[in-house]
This record gives structure tokens, C-alpha cells and sequence, in this order.
């Protein structure tokens, strides 16, 4: 669906993007982890047809995006939900989403029945006939991200398609998107949230320094990078003394070991083993499993180094009552 080849992109003397390389499959959901400045906004722009790459090749569903007799029918193929809610104020729900419909060719009744399809897709159909400039953040959101789909759009850029909606808008969101690729669609998407990627079960793309660095499915990148350790706790104080016992072990706490697992030498049964006299007094033995956040820093090296953009933040959800039936 998606090919993009050693492209580069430069302002000045600075580099955003360097010689990078990304494939992008049909239905396929695609999370790009990245720190502030590592070229990830210059990336979507480019593939949206926003600029232009200094060099290189942008290839989608087999057309050049940098062949400008392509523009017209490559804008029948994507779909862009940016940052920025692009809604008319005064024009209701059905009037937005109707006017874009229009814009992109379908005629008034394929246009009416594909309104009426989103509205109810993204529950919005009690919300039909209220000004834009009346909804709610999450609301918004949902209305600007069924305008970047009437087209039926076979790459879908979603650049933090939730910001600024609460807990349950963004569950409605996610399930759209996860609707919307199984339907065939490639997706690209930014979030702030680490547990939207988790949940969206997305690919994912993890850049700096205007590079690709990895692509890979999470489980992948679990095997391949994931630390090989355990964690050995204790009802006493005792890790201290326990410490000699296994190669590269760390105390972290008075009740914990950190042991970690160099060309799988340990097991747990091994680890029990060992343990002699002490073994009455482990409380647990259990293998330390990175997650996505832990697993971004040691892929670019940045723990120590740079602080990383919220994308990297795990939140957790606070629930809030209903107010009302659409999620908001």
C-alpha cells in the first residue's frame, strides 16, 4: 500500500528525515513511536502530499505521490485526520460531514447514505442536526475523524486522533479504527497514549533522528529486544545474601533480586536450585517482561540522554459517569 524509499528531507541545514525506508501493508494498523523533533510530523505531511521530499520515493497503491499529474487520484486514496479539528462552525454534524462527501465526487444520494452510515458508525447520529461549534472535544474528534474516511480512503493518517477526548470517546475512536482496518484500510497513527497502541494491537514504527529505526509487530519486538531477566522476591530481607549466589544478579530491593538471564543460563527451576537454604524464603520468582515504553528507550539509546515527547507516557484511565447516551 504503502512504499516509501530512502527519502530525505531537509530545512536549511537541518535534517528531518534521513535516507528513510517504510512499507506500509493493507489492513494494517501502523503506530510510529518517536521523540520530539525525530521527523515524525515531516513524514505524515509528506505522505499526504503536504510537501515535498528533497529526495527519494513515495509510492501509495502503486502511484508516485511525487508526480503531480497522481495528485487528483491519489487524494481519492487517502484519507488525513490531523491534529487540528478542520470543522465548520455554524454547519451542523450532517452538513460537515455531507459538504467533504461532496467534495470528494460522491454524488447526493451516495453521499446521503454514507453520512447516515458514519453518523451511526460513530455514534453520532443523535448529535445529526447540532452545530459543530456546540460539541464537546471528543465530539469534535469523532466528527473530524469521519470526515478523513467518507471517501472510503485506503491509507489513513491519523495524527493523535484522540486528543482532547475523555475515556469514552476515545473508546469509540479506537474501535472505529480497528472497524475501518479490518474493512481493508492501512493506517498510520500517532497517539500520546501507549495504551491506545496496546489496545489498537498496531505494528510498530519506532523513528529518531529522521531514521526507521525498527518495524515490527509488538509481540516481535518483545522477543527480539525484550530484556531476558527475572525477578526473585523474598518474605525477608535477605537479597543482600542471596546476591553471590547467582551470576549477574542486582539487589533493587532489601526483598529483591534482579537476575539477569545471559545466554539463558538460568531458568527457574535452576534459579530455585541454587537457592539452598534460603529457597523456604522466596516469595515469588517471575520473568521480567519489557513493556512498550522500556523497549523505546533501549531501542534509541534516549533513557539517559533526551527526554522523550508524552507520546511515551502510560496513563491510566479515570473513569468518569456518563452524561449521556453517545459516549460523552
Amino acid at each position: 500500500m504503502l512504499n516509501i524509499q530512502q527519502v530525505t528531507k531537509r530545512f536549511g541545514e537541518i535534517s528531518a528525515l534521513n535516507a528513510l525506508t517504510l512499507h506500509i501493508q493493507e489492513n494494517q494498523i501502523s503506530a510510529i513511536l518517536a521523540k520530539n523533533g525525530a521527523g515524525k510530523s515531516t513524514l505524515m505531511s509528506l505522505i499526504a502530499g503536504l510537501s515535498q521530499p528533497c529526495s527519494g520515493s513515495i509510492e501509495i497503491n502503486g502511484l508516485n505521490r511525487l508526480d503531480k499529474k497522481n495528485t487528483l487520484e491519489l487524494k481519492k486514496h487517502i484519507g488525513f485526520a490531523a491534529q487540528n479539528t478542520g470543522l465548520y462552525p455554524m454547519l451542523s454534524v450532517h452538513q460537515n460531514v455531507y459538504f467533504f462527501a461532496k467534495l470528494h465526487g460522491l454524488t447526493h444520494q451516495q453521499a446521503k447514505i454514507r453520512v447516515e452510515q458514519l453518523l451511526k458508525q460513530f455514534e453520532l447520529t443523535e448529535l445529526t442536526h447540532r452545530p459543530c461549534q456546540t460539541l464537546s472535544g471528543g465530539q469534535k474528534r469523532r466528527v473530524h475523524l469521519a470526515i478523513a474516511v467518507v471517501h472510503r480512503p485506503k491509507l489513513l493518517l491519523l495524527d493523535e486522533p484522540t486528543l482532547g477526548a475523555d475515556i469514552y470517546a476515545r473508546e469509540a475512536i479506537l474501535n472505529v479504527v480497528k472497524d475501518i482496518a479490518k474493512q481493508g484500510t492501512a493506517v498510520i497513527y500517532t497517539t500520546h497514549y501507549l495504551n491506545e497502541i496496546e489496545n489498537l494491537n498496531a505494528h510498530i514504527i519506532i523513528m529518531d533522528k529522521g531514521r526507521v529505526l525498527h518495524q515490527a509487530s509488538q509481540r516481535e519486538l518483545q522477543e527480539k529486544h525484550n530484556e531476558n531477566a527475572f525477578y526473585v522476591d523474598f518474605t525477608l530481607p535477605i537479597a543482600e545474601k542471596v546476591a553471590h549466589i547467582l551470576a549477574h544478579s542486582t539487589v533493587v530491593a532489601a526483598q529483591r533480586l534482579h537476575v539477569k538471564n545471559h545466554n539463558n543460563a538460568h531458568t527457574i527451576e535452576h534459579i530455585v536450585h541454587a537457592m539452598g537454604d534460603f529457597l523456604p524464603h522466596i516469595q515469588q520468582i517471575k520473568r521480567h517482561e519489557s513493556s512498550l515504553e522500556n523497549l523505546f528507550f533501549t531501542l534509541t539509546d534516549s533513557h539517559s540522554t533526551a527526554q522523550p515527547e508524552t507520546v511515551l507516557v502510560k496513563t491510566k484511565p479515570v473513569m468518569h459517569p456518563k452524561k449521556e447516551p453517545s459516549l460523552l
